[in-house]
């Protein structure tokens, strides 16, 4: 969906609940960053637990899920604390935002119309 689209209108119930742009309505409704890690060398995977959600591995692969409010600092004790060959910080994917969205989860978040 990312890829295909720069504007979205969210309609729920018949009504439109966000009307805007996709970037707009990842950093309103997103609760989570996605890092990505390449390590070099032997490192304590498992110590990884400690600073978000491990949510894949596939060595010398790591991705981790972290509050977006979190991320620069998760970012930091990553590289401070393993030997880095590559980190990427990342928008967790549109379909979880909108799936969110439609299960009630962001219920006391803004919505948006425009016009």
């Amino acid at each position: 969906m990312a890829s295909l689209a720069k504007r979205v209108i969210v309609i729920d119930k018949g009504k439109i609940i966000f009307d805007g742009n996709l970037s707009e309505l990842v950093s309103l409704y997103a609760k989570e960053k996605i890092i990505k890690v390449v390590l070099s060398g032997d490192g304590d995977y498992k110590s990884l637990e400690k600073i978000g959600k491990v949510i894949s591995i596939s060595i010398p692969k790591v991705e981790i899920l972290v509050s977006r409010s979190m991320a620069t600092l998760a970012a930091s004790e990553i590289l401070q604390n393993f030997s880095v060959e590559d980190l990427n910080i990342e928008e967790e994917p549109v379909e979880n935002v909108v799936r969110r969205i439609f299960s009630g989860e962001t219920k006391n978040l803004k919505r948006k119309k425009n016009g």
